[in-house]
């Protein structure tokens, strides 16, 4: 069952996304409509998913104040009784809510790791009764990454049309190492070409620059840099795409890098090179069986069954692994030999191999 349901105005999706992130870092099930394809069932869904929920949010804006859809919510959420209203932006409620106190969030400066949330955690326990109970290595990454980037706050979030926090955990978009192969002097052509528009996540050319750079910095720094590179392909996915409208691929793809970038750590980098194949490069990572236990978890984190659009799918992934060696293997060999190794695990899927000169034979 869910615990929070959140109520917003669509231009407002990134501080709905930012304060979902943290409520699901504290163990909280979080339920808003960005999961939800489009279809002939898509107000049902959201009005089953509001009656399912413990509590509902509803953040309040200049935008949502004058919305119909966020009007209905609320008044459904206010007679179910399970209507918490949070004030994200300086904005006049409707008469209708003046009656109903709100958790005041505007000065908030979006830091996850703050007491200024202790309000709304305590309010959704009176709810849910169920205590906030962080994950703490999720929380400490997702807070570095807040102070990582400009230390963007909650109306920050709801005002931009720049990426999200999520959208940021996935790449940096630091300037390119070497950019003479890449389109110059225009930058949306430049965006285009080195960040994948659905997830945002680096493609091929952006990933292999990284790679590059830290196949360099092995060579200097022995132990302290060791890239190792997963080559990752959804089983099946020519049948998919086939079978499936887009919008339903599109979703597949998003939730599972998600459920990737909450597995990586801070340095680490996740790509999608193209359709159903994903790419991911460790840095600091030398441990053969730590290496090999993150590429079971991310096997791991795709068998979860998804929901989506009303069916439940499982899917499965191949991943094959290739580690560098200290100065005897280029970049791009990197990741042919882990695109081998993927080839060959995906031959009887949903299975991890490691590169091995032998498979070249």
């Amino acid at each position: 069952m869910t615990d929070v349901f959140i109520s917003y105005k669509s231009e407002r999706r990134r501080a709905a996304e930012h304060l979902a992130n943290i409520l699901e870092i504290y163990g909280y099930d979080v339920w808003y409509d960005y999961r939800l394809v489009k279809g002939n069932n898509f107000n049902k869904e959201i009005d089953q998913k509001l009656r399912a929920a413990k509590v509902v949010i509803v953040l309040w804006c200049e935008m949502s104040v004058e919305s119909d859809w966020v009007d209905r919510e609320a008044s459904l959420a206010v007679e179910l009784n399970k209507f918490l209203p949070v004030k994200i932006e300086n904005c006049s409620i409707k008469v209708a809510y003046h009656n109903k106190e709100y958790l005041d969030l505007t000065d908030w400066d979006g830091n996850p790791r703050t007491h200024a949330l202790d309000s709304l955690f305590d309010e959704i326990e009176r709810f849910t009764d169920k205590s906030p109970e962080p994950n703490y290595k999720e929380l400490k990454n997702y807070g570095q990454l807040w102070l990582q980037f400009l230390k963007p706050s909650l109306k920050d979030l709801a005002l931009s049309e720049a990426v999200t926090l999520t959208d940021l955990q996935k790449t940096d978009r630091t300037i390119p190492y070497n950019t003479e192969n890449y389109p110059s002097n225009d930058p949306v052509n430049l965006n285009d070409f080195l960040f994948d528009q659905l997830t945002g996540l680096p493609k091929r050319a952006l990933f292999t620059d990284r790679l590059y750079v830290a196949t360099n910095r092995a060579k200097f720094e022995n132990e302290a840099v060791s890239p190792v590179v997963f080559s990752i392909e959804i089983d099946n996915f020519e049948k998919l795409n086939l079978n499936l409208d887009k919008d339903i691929i599109d979703n597949i793809i998003l939730i599972i890098t998600r459920r990737f970038i909450r597995l990586l750590g801070s340095q680490d980098t996740l790509a999608r090179f193209c359709d159903g194949k994903i790419a991911v490069l460790l840095i600091k990572e030398n441990r053969p069986q730590e290496i090999a236990l993150l590429a079971e978890s991310l096997r791991r984190s795709v068998s979860v069954p998804m929901n989506i659009a009303g069916q439940e799918m499982k899917l499965t992934v191949s991943i094959g692994v290739s580690v560098y060696d200290r100065g005897h293997k280029t970049p791009n060999q990197l990741i042919k030999q882990s695109e081998i190794a993927m080839t060959i695990a995906a031959k009887l899927g949903n299975r991890i191999e490691a590169f091995r000169p032998s498979m070249l034979d």
